[in-house]
């Protein structure tokens, strides 16, 4: 049987690597939320992130010879946090909203209270998290198949 062509297997290393890099942190998510239902909006929401924001990400990484598990662990964080926490920025004067929690106001005319940005900050923090996960095993594959030199 003819040997496959380099190139080949190490692209097929990376789409391995992207698929279960956005497969494993929607499963965790999942599992968390105790209903895997959930997987079916989660891993095209982790798939888009993992191909938008970490894909090119861990080229420039590779290019920069940023390639141990704690510059992907702290790029996963970033691409895991960054791009919900814009969208979901919670001060908007404008409209003047209050809201509530179960125990206490989160917002006040329209910016969070402290409560507010803890609840802003835990929420954040776990997608953060989920990033990590899905980087870790992002780079976990790439080292395993070969295509990886940790610097």
């Amino acid at each position: 049987m003819p040997m496959m062509p380099k190139i080949l297997k190490t692209t097929g290393i990376w789409i391995l690597a992207l698929l279960l890099g956005a497969f494993v942190p929607a499963l965790a998510f999942c599992v968390t939320l105790l209903d895997l239902s959930f997987l079916m909006l989660a891993f095209p929401i982790t798939l888009a992130h993992a191909v938008i924001f970490g894909l090119p990400a861990a080229l420039l990484y590779r290019a920069m010879k940023w390639t141990g598990p704690v510059c992907a662990a702290l790029g996963g964080f970033i691409i895991g946090a960054v791009p919900l926490g814009i969208y979901m920025w919670p001060v908007d004067r404008a409209t003047g909203a209050n809201a509530w929690n179960a125990t206490a106001q989160t917002i006040r005319d329209g910016v969070p209270t402290l409560q507010g940005w803890l609840q802003y900050a835990e929420f954040h923090g776990s997608m953060g998290l989920a990033g990590v996960v899905g980087a870790l095993t992002f780079w976990a594959i790439l080292k395993w198949g070969g295509v990886l030199r940790t610097s």
